[in-house]
């Protein structure tokens, strides 16, 4: 999960603050405004990032999904 690449909307970050949580428990529990998610195979990303964009929407690439015996790990 590639979280630099994209910021959490300052609602989310108050929220955190509020809280006093971890970002792996906002993880857990929002979305921290990452709205919807698109899964599919990596020949495909270019077409889906250029009709996403077509339709003005922001593209943000999350990362590669893999198959390991690896705990998830998540940013603190």
């Amino acid at each position: 999960l590639k979280l630099k690449d994209w910021a959490w909307p300052e609602i989310f970050k108050e929220a955190q603050k509020r809280a006093g949580i971890s970002k792996r428990q906002m993880l857990e529990t929002f979305n921290c405004g990452m709205g919807l998610t698109v899964i599919l195979p990596a020949a495909r990303k270019a077409e889906a990032q250029a009709l996403i964009k077509k339709h003005n929407f922001d593209v943000f690439d999350l990362g590669v999904m893999e198959k390991s015996d690896i705990e998830l790990v998540y940013p603190e």
